[in-house]
């Protein structure tokens, strides 16, 4: 019997995660989210907060990174090293600050950049290399999942009505 649905979630989520996904930014990143929401709920841990007004210097120093290397694959290794915060940490300041973990942030610059190449009428699989992402497959999941449309309907719609492009 399963006790704590919304962990129960995140294992299966995790689960597929590692099945289908080459990125090893988002493996790394779901474990260590899970493996500190176990700790949390069975130690009793209570995660202390900091409120700081301004951006976390590190959020800035990931979001610089990633918006520079996109194209590239990112581990979390690369970004602890670049902020030499504790993974579970790094993860939290960012996920407080910029509302998504690493990884989703990633998948949205991702998916501006496809969009960006898509409008220049670069073809889909030549997209989806260029932007980071394996193939045509990973980068039609993350669009449809982002823009609400697949790139394919997304380069008819500018394609037609090239001054309405979706957002």
């Amino acid at each position: 019997m399963v006790q704590d649905e919304g962990l129960a979630q995140q294992v299966l989520e995790l689960h597929q995660i590692l099945e289908q996904s080459p990125h090893p930014l988002e493996q790394q990143s779901q474990c260590v989210e899970i493996l500190s929401s176990i700790l949390q709920h069975h130690a009793n841990l209570t995660v202390r907060t900091q409120t700081e007004p301004l951006e976390h210097q590190a959020v800035r120093l990931i979001k610089a990174y990633l918006n520079e290397n996109f194209s590239n694959p990112i581990s979390l290794e690369q970004l602890v090293e670049l902020t030499q915060l504790n993974r579970s940490y790094l993860i939290r300041v960012f996920r407080q600050t910029v509302g998504m973990p690493p990884y989703t942030y990633l998948n949205q610059i991702r998916v501006e950049k496809a969009k960006q190449l898509l409008q220049q009428g670069m073809e889909i699989a030549a997209v989806a290399i260029a932007v980071g992402l394996s193939d045509q497959s990973h980068l039609t999941r993350h669009f449809k999942q982002i823009v609400g449309i697949t790139p394919g309907q997304y380069r008819k719609t500018i394609a037609l009505h090239p001054l309405q492009v979706p957002k």
